[in-house]
This record gives C-alpha cells, structure tokens and sequence, in this order.
C-alpha cells in the first residue's frame, strides 16, 4: 500500500516488524512484488506495482527507478524505465544485475551501470520447463536451469556466458528523472533539437527498411521474418490507418474465443515492434496505438513509415 516502512521478518522473533520510518527529503510511493539488485550499502528496486488510489482492488506496474542508500538511510529516483515491463512475464535475479524474460526474449539490465541488453535469437532459455514456479536460479556466474528432457524436469548447469550469447542491441535501461536539469537548459536542448531534427535525420537515417523474399532487409542484411509479421507490416504501411478488424483478417484462429485473439493480437503486435526497434537500433514504437477520432473506443493501428523504403 501507501506505506513509510518497510516490513521485515524478524528471524528471532519469528514476527513481522516494521523497518523504522525514512528520514529522507524523497520518500516513494509504496510498491510491492518488486525485483531488486544490490551492491555495497546501495539497493535499487524496479518493477515494482502499486494500488490504483481511484480502485483499491486494482493495481499497476510502476515506471520508477528506486535507490535507497543503507548507510545514509536515504532513497533517491533514479529515473523512469524504458521498457514496458508487460512484455516479460518473469525474471531471474542475479545480485547486481537482473533478467527479464518471455519465450521469446531476454531483457539483461544493470541498474547501477543504466544497461540493458537485448538478446532474442537462439536462446538457452527457450527451453526452459513452461512453469512459473520453476524458474531459471543464478549464482556465481552459473545458471541452475530447468528443463524438459525424455526422463522428466532435470536440473542443467549453464555458464553466463553461455546463457547469455548474440547480443542485438544495447541501450540504457532507464531515462533520468524529468526534473533532473534546470527548466531554461531543457527549453534550450528542446530548440536545439527542433531545429536540426530534420537535416539531422536526413543525414543519420540513410538505411530504411525494405520488405523482400518474406523478410526485412536493412542495411543490406536481410533479417527473415514470419509470413504473418511479413504480411501485416505490408498491411500496416498500405495504410494510414489499420483497424482491430483488418488485423484479425490476418491474424484469428477460428478454433479459440475472442479473448484469446485478441490476447494474441496484442502479443503479436508487441513481438512486431520489438523485432523493428532492434533492426533499427531504436528504443521507440514504430507501430503505436492511436484512438478514432469519431469514437475514442475504438482503437487503430499506425506504423512510422519514414523507416522504410517504399
């Protein structure tokens, strides 16, 4: 909840007890069910969710970078997340650093260091045991994986640096915080920026994408893609605007409910943008959700076209 302590078990007293209030300038709202790294006196934890103050039941993941400092007893924003924590649905902790991971890829950040780094080819984990209480454990610099095989779950040993091979792109894992620098610097790097963005693009985005033999070429590299990536991409730059509909044209499974469609429709979408920003190298969206302007509920789909080729 909205709290000014923390709660911690008291192994000889076998109770709970509240961690004394912060004398600190900055207090964060309270969070729960966080992921943490620590080092020295310093802890930083990310991922963490908070109650929805307008409904009590519900809650949602929070954006916020938070330190706190054991020996100063004081907690300091670090900044806000890049990545949208929604698109990995678990993590393996490992002292300094953490992984965030799905069936698809692997999300390796270093807080202390402000690194992420993005791994989505050919992964060890891709063939871990599909159960959320059994996820990967690491502890000096070996993984404890468990896996399926012929003879049921079994324990497997991975080094790091066998776990973690073919690194797409690396990018700083948080933004620092909004209030981080004087009003009159950021007026005058917005200027700056509005007035070389465009000659400044021209010259640094010389390599679009194009869409050939089923896959993306950027670059002169072609990066194979699936038919159904393949083709809604085509769909989306056909048009300034795709609907919910259109996609599922694509996309529904007549064989599942609606819900899971659309379940998978949203996952689809996010795998799609997320194979786009690493051929660019990019941490933007270039497919985003926008609303219809004769009815807010209904949502489109708009893809950026200035990265591609036409």
């Amino acid at each position: 909840m909205n709290i000014d302590y923390w709660s911690f078990l008291n192994e000889v007293q076998k109770s709970w007890d509240p961690y004394p209030s912060f004398k600190s300038d900055y207090t964060p709202n309270g969070t729960f069910n966080n992921c943490y790294v620590s080092a020295g006196d310093q802890i930083v934890f990310v991922r963490g969710a908070r109650v929805n103050r307008r409904n009590l039941s519900d809650e949602y993941l929070d954006d916020h970078i938070i330190q706190y400092s054991w020996k100063l007893k004081e907690w300091q924003e670090l900044g806000h997340v890049r990545a949208d924590y929604k698109n990995f649905t678990n993590s393996i902790a490992m002292g300094d650093e953490l992984l965030f991971y799905n069936d698809k890829s692997i999300s390796h950040v270093t807080p202390f260091t402000n690194k992420n780094t993005l791994y989505y080819r050919n992964l060890t984990h891709q063939n871990l045991n599909k159960n959320n209480q059994l996820d990967a454990l690491y502890s000096e610099g070996i993984f404890y994986v468990f896996t399926d095989t012929s003879n049921g779950i079994v324990i497997k040993k991975v080094l790091k640096n066998e776990f973690l091979k073919g690194v797409e792109s690396v990018d700083a894992f948080f933004d620092p915080p909004s209030n981080s620098f004087p009003y009159e610097y950021v007026l005058m790097v917005v200027l700056f920026i509005a007035a070389i963005y465009r000659p400044l693009r021209s010259l640094l985005v010389k390599d679009k994408i194009y869409l050939k033999n089923g896959g993306f070429i950027y670059a002169g590299v072609l990066h194979p893609v699936s038919s159904n990536e393949f083709n809604v991409t085509k769909l989306l730059l056909s048009k300034d605007y795709v609907t919910t509909q259109d996609l599922m044209l694509l996309l529904e499974n007549p064989n599942i409910s609606y819900s899971q469609n659309m379940k998978i429709k949203n996952q689809f979408i996010n795998h799609l943008n997320l194979v786009l920003k690493t051929i660019l190298k990019i941490s933007t969206s270039v497919i985003k959700e926008v609303k219809d302007k004769n009815d807010h509920r209904v949502t489109l789909y708009k893809i950026d076209p200035t990265f591609f080729k036409r």
